[in-house]
């Protein structure tokens, strides 16, 4: 049996990533995406608005007549010194948008719900320096393991982990590299 598989920030370095390896692994892999993202087959697509809005009832009846069997949740927003508006921008994509796939998740009879965590989340002086974006993702991480009552759920922390053009070699890139290459 194919698992198939609704990826939340599969266009982003992380997710990207995992996209390619989960797809090279014989998954059927869906995702979310916000208007002006990269093309992608259409029916594997479930839109949202520019801010991650969508309506509960449509992402339930997508999860069902797709079949999913897993969430994984790649989506991350990030500003270390963020303004109002950005520290708010970051409690709707780590927060808002995960919390309600989840609950989507759960009604449509989806059995699994993996979050790729930020090892940012562990270290205490991170959270002394980047508050709005350690809490977010925190506030997600609680209100996922409450859901580990009515589904399967999984937290991943991504320790040191940077940008594409970072040629330092951290566990995670050298995790990917491995897949791909098969050593």
């Amino acid at each position: 049996m194919t698992c198939r598989l609704l990826l939340i920030g599969g266009t982003g370095f992380v997710g990207l990533a995992i996209k390619k390896f989960l797809m090279a692994q014989g998954a059927v892999v869906f995702e979310i995406r916000r208007p002006g993202s990269a093309a992608c087959e259409d029916g594997k697509i479930f839109r949202v608005s520019q801010e991650g809005d969508f309506e509960l009832g449509e992402l339930c009846v997508f999860l069902a007549s797709n079949g999913i069997d897993a969430i994984v949740h790649c989506g991350n927003r990030f500003e270390e010194s963020p303004s109002l508006e950005g520290g708010d921008g970051m409690v709707v994509s780590n927060f808002v948008v995960p919390a309600r796939v989840l609950k989507a998740a759960h009604q449509a009879g989806v059995g699994k719900f993996i979050n790729l965590a930020s090892g940012w989340q562990l270290n205490p002086s991170m959270r002394k320096s980047s508050p709005d974006y350690v809490s977010s993702k925190e506030a997600f991480r609680a209100f996922l393991n409450v859901y580990g009552q009515l589904l399967t759920v999984h937290s991943v922390f991504v320790n040191e982990l940077f940008g594409p053009a970072d040629s330092r070699p951290k566990l995670i890139n050298e995790l990917i590299r491995c897949a791909q290459t098969g050593d």
